[in-house]
């Protein structure tokens, strides 16, 4: 069994074409069949077939009135006595039925011979237009249901390539976006550089994967920021107090010994500088008594310095 040949664009245009030149060349037979004239003489047509008919009518019932009359002239022919037979009735009644029957020969002649030859003579006339204008409207009618079939063939076969082109319209531009989305590696002179870093190379297989890796990437490196500035921030006081240290470890032993010797009651960080100074044979002065209550604040301050750089850590 052969399959049936898929239709062309060419072969149902040639279709399209030959129905269309049809269908207008049976408008202009029903446009032609609808001109004023030809309107104005089915008209008179049509108002001669009525006035004919209604002297048909007139007719049939003058000639059935001149039967009727003829038959009460023969029955009074029958019944006439000898007395209206002696008195001319006889010759009258046979004048009277001769007369009638002549005129109901003449109305029959005039019925067949004119009013219902005229009369279908003219209904075969309008019978053959009204036939013209009924297969013309037919023809027309039948011509423009195949125009708008073959018209939505047409529409659909373009539909169909419409559609074939929007699929390959749509698979260039998702290539194309993946191609500019693609990494090209260049060398410094601008060339592309055809070695392909191993790192980047799952990268390079999809965009998505690339974006991703970035992304990945940039967050590490914002963790990282992060890090650096709340440890830098945890530290500010810290650096301060070390600073002070530094400064007050530069100091002479006899500033600070009249600084505590001022006060009355030595700061923290000026006992533990005083200390780390070096000993000398000279006799230098001390405080009335040990400060062990700074010692402690300091070895506190020192634990919690180390249990937060731990904590940091662990983060």
């Amino acid at each position: 069994d052969e399959s049936p040949a898929i239709p062309t664009v060419s072969s149902l245009w040639g279709v399209f074409r030959l129905i269309l030149a049809e269908s207008r060349q049976w408008e202009r037979r029903v446009e032609d069949l609808s001109t004023p004239a030809r309107i104005l003489a089915k008209g008179d047509l049509e108002e001669r077939r009525a006035q004919l008919q209604n002297e048909l009518d007139l007719k049939h019932e003058q000639i059935l009135a001149l039967e009727i009359y003829m038959k009460d002239q023969l029955k009074l022919k029958d019944d006439i006595t000898p007395r209206g037979i002696s008195g001319g009735w006889e010759e009258n009644i046979e004048s009277n039925i001769k007369d009638t029957r002549e005129r109901i020969t003449e109305a029959k002649l005039d019925l067949l011979f004119n009013i219902q030859k005229e009369l279908k003579q003219i209904g075969g006339e309008l019978e053959s237009i009204y036939e013209q204008e009924h297969d013309a409207n037919e023809t027309l009618q039948y011509f423009r249901d195949w125009h708008e079939a073959e018209q939505g063939a047409l529409w659909e076969l373009q539909r169909e390539h419409n559609r074939e082109v929007e699929a390959r319209d749509l698979k260039h531009r998702i290539v194309d976006e993946t191609l500019k989305w693609k990494v090209v590696f260049t060398v410094p002179s601008g060339k592309p550089d055809k070695r392909k870093p191993v790192r980047y190379a799952r990268a390079q297989c999809a965009s998505e994967d690339r974006v991703d890796d970035l992304i990945e990437r940039a967050g590490v490196k914002n963790d990282a920021y992060r890090e650096n500035v709340n440890l830098a921030t945890l530290f500010a006081p810290f650096e301060k107090m070390w600073e002070k240290c530094n400064n007050m470890a530069s100091l002479p032993v006899g500033v600070i010994n009249d600084r505590v010797t001022n006060t009355g009651q030595p700061d923290g960080l000026a006992s533990l500088l005083q200390a780390q100074q070096p000993r000398s044979k000279a006799k230098v002065g001390f405080p009335m008594r040990v400060p062990f209550h700074l010692l402690e604040e300091v070895r506190g301050e020192s634990m919690a310095i180390e249990a937060m750089k731990a904590n940091v850590r662990s983060y």
